[in-house]
């Protein structure tokens, strides 16, 4: 009589996947067996950064001047290492921080030192929508916003969760935000995208 196989009832773990500390991973960057800023630590798994093309970079631009009229130019950090809890270790295209950016010379900025996070998403969108989504709300980053140039929407995440944001807000050319931490701005969609 032959056997009969049965499906197992959940996936088996990968015995070869391993998920890396900050520290493992800032040695390899230091070791040279990876390139700092091709790549970037999320949820303890290292992932390869998306090249920027000019959409991306106009975005950015736009970003950060919406984002100096509601904050301190000088609290805002582009494209810099964001070390978080639960061995992420992201760059963030923007992240707005509590002091200014001088304050953190001696020390790194984290998700206690960040009052908002934002990414531009062109080809990005699906990963910033739920691994980076689940990395920022779990690490109690207040506010999360995801620019989706594709779309030409804002989604706003508020209220983190350790399953990422309790609240989300699409919001289209035609609307505008204030950011928790600032709550007498206002920032226009419009604005944000080229």
């Amino acid at each position: 009589m032959a056997a009969v196989l049965e499906a197992p009832a959940s996936a088996p773990e990968n015995p070869l996947q391993k998920l890396w500390t900050r520290t493992e991973y800032r040695k390899l960057i230091d070791d040279g067996y990876l390139e700092d800023g091709k790549v970037e630590l999320i949820n303890g798994e290292i992932w390869h950064k998306v090249a920027h093309g000019r959409l991306h970079i106009i975005t950015i631009m736009r970003v950060i001047k919406a984002l100096e009229a509601a904050f301190d130019y000088n609290r805002l950090q582009s494209q810099g290492t964001l070390p978080l809890a639960g061995n992420g270790d992201p760059e963030p295209d923007l992240a707005v921080l509590v002091r200014p950016i001088d304050e953190y010379v001696d020390e790194e900025p984290s998700a206690v030192d960040t009052v908002l996070v934002l990414e531009v998403s062109n080809s990005t969108l699906t990963f910033d929508l739920t691994t980076k989504l689940f990395q920022y709300g779990s690490t109690g980053i207040p506010e999360y916003w995801v620019v989706d140039i594709p779309n030409r929407l804002l989604h706003v995440f508020r209220e983190p969760t350790a399953d990422g944001y309790a609240s989300e807000t699409v919001l289209t050319t035609a609307d505008e935000v204030r950011p928790l931490a600032a709550p007498e701005a206002v920032v226009r969609v419009a604005e944000l995208l080229p």
